[in-house]
């Protein structure tokens, strides 16, 4: 197993030199507008140098009201030129990065404009978000694919969708959080369809052979939450219309 540790392996059509993954983590390193740093850009050049196959990037998010963490990098159209700084240096170094897409959902920073698939209220916050519109949903959608769009432009080498941890894609396939009864709520595949519409998106933006890799929990640990036999089920749908990972 060691061995194989260190062999290189393609992820999709990306050759990685070893199978070692930087899973993403928040760093809190970009600038208030959410521009990625000097220190950003050297944490990921360093992680490079020292040899990790693929760095996942900490999340971006593709929308402001998305933005869930102070000092969170933003997916915008202003991030393009620092990220190209970045993922020159890493390859530069041998690495290879993706680009994390998020939107926070009901767990934004700032309550007032958050938006989940219905109304509730997050533990860490004043009030309650409310349920996003169907217009709404639309424009995220577009937002996911722009934002990939951007990454492919700026030399990443493949982007991951964040669909966990109670962000806003999470938020929708719960039934816990999701009480819609519209065509995003009820049932698995109506809780799954902003999911797997984000995910057709961004495979139109970037095309077929560049690789998208999506996070997402087992399970939500809740009463009438999302469950490992639902994530089974999303993990397949998305397979068959091409996910790499």
């Amino acid at each position: 197993m060691k061995r194989h540790l260190f062999e290189s392996c393609f992820l999709g059509s990306l050759l990685l030199r070893n199978r070692f993954i930087r899973s993403a983590t928040h760093e809190g390193l970009a600038d208030d507008s959410g521009l990625y740093t000097p220190q950003l850009t050297d944490l990921y050049a360093k992680l490079a140098a020292d040899e990790v196959g693929l760095i996942i990037t900490g999340h971006t998010f593709v929308s402001p009201e998305g933005k869930a963490s102070p000092k969170q990098s933003a997916a915008s159209d202003a991030a393009v030129e620092l990220w190209r700084i970045t993922t020159e240096l890493v390859h530069r170094n041998g690495g290879k990065i993706a680009l994390q897409l998020a939107h926070g959902g009901g767990k934004a920073l700032d309550w007032t404009t958050s938006i989940g698939p219905s109304p509730f209220r997050h533990p860490s916050k004043k009030g309650e978000c409310r349920g996003a519109s169907a217009a709404e949903l639309d424009v995220i959608v577009s937002a996911f694919a722009d934002a990939a769009e951007r990454a492919v432009n700026a030399g990443f080498d493949a982007v991951q969708i964040h669909a966990a941890h109670g962000y806003l894609i999470s938020e929708f396939l719960s039934p816990f959080y999701n009480k819609r009864t519209d065509e995003y709520g009820g049932t698995l595949e109506n809780r799954m369809r902003l999911l797997i519409r984000i995910y057709d998106a961004i495979r139109r933006a970037v095309g077929n052979a560049f690789p998208v890799l999506i996070k997402i929990n087992s399970e939500d640990f809740v009463d009438g939450g999302f469950s490992a036999d639902d994530c089974t089920a999303v993990c397949r749908e998305l397979e068959q219309r091409g996910l790499n990972g």
